[in-house]
């Protein structure tokens, strides 16, 4: 009686290495490499990239390749007429390269507001248009919200009358990201009070 057994996967210890190139225009370099996956951390060009004695394929940072097979060697092509920098990381077993890469000069800015001010409600009369907020450089965000239980209103850009824009029924509200003005159009037979509210950066 042939007895069957059980198949087992074998897991190869974990590897991992980063190597760094420059490469010349429309030159390449090729690196013998054991490795079961590719990731590009950094290139500052698009590139061509081969496993093996495979087609090449078009390539750029970011982008990893996980081989079902692992291959041998790759082969990095320049396709520009200018000297690349590029770092490509290689591996075996379940290790990946999460890193972020940024190069240059990255702009930030702080999102919290410094300033919350919270005016009288806004009227808008019955079938009309009513300027809810001035245009404000300062302002990060704004709330508003319907106090009718009933009636809906409609954000617009202009003070023009008629539907359109975003609908704001009775009792909801928005929070909008926005420095312009805005302005509320009421169609309603009666007059609609509105909660106006910024959140703004006076520093």
């Amino acid at each position: 009686m042939t007895q069957s057994h059980p198949q087992y996967r074998t897991q190869s210890h974990p590897q991992y290495r980063a190597d760094t190139f420059e490469i010349g225009p429309f030159g390449s370099v090729e690196v013998s490499r054991q490795a079961e996956f590719l990731t590009c951390l950094e290139a500052t060009s698009p590139f061509f990239i081969a496993f093996d004695d495979a087609p090449k394929t078009q390539f750029v940072k970011g982008l990893s390749f996980e081989a079902t097979v692992a291959f041998n060697k790759y082969r990095v092509e320049n396709p520009n007429d200018a000297i690349m920098s590029i770092t490509i990381g290689t591996g075996r077993g379940n290790i990946r390269d999460a890193r972020l890469v940024l190069s240059g000069a990255v702009e930030t800015s702080e999102l919290a507001a410094n300033s919350f001010e919270s005016p009288a409600p806004v009227l808008v009369g019955a079938n009309s248009v009513t300027q809810l907020a001035v245009a404000n450089g300062t302002r990060k965000e704004i709330i508003l919200k319907n106090l009718s239980a009933t009636e809906r209103l409609w954000l617009k850009s202009t003070g023009t009358t008629g539907e359109g824009g975003i609908p704001i029924d009775g009792g909801e509200g928005v929070v909008l990201t926005t420095t312009a003005e805005i302005f509320a159009y009421n169609g309603a037979g009666v007059a609609v009070s509105v909660a106006v509210a910024e959140l703004e950066d006076t520093a």
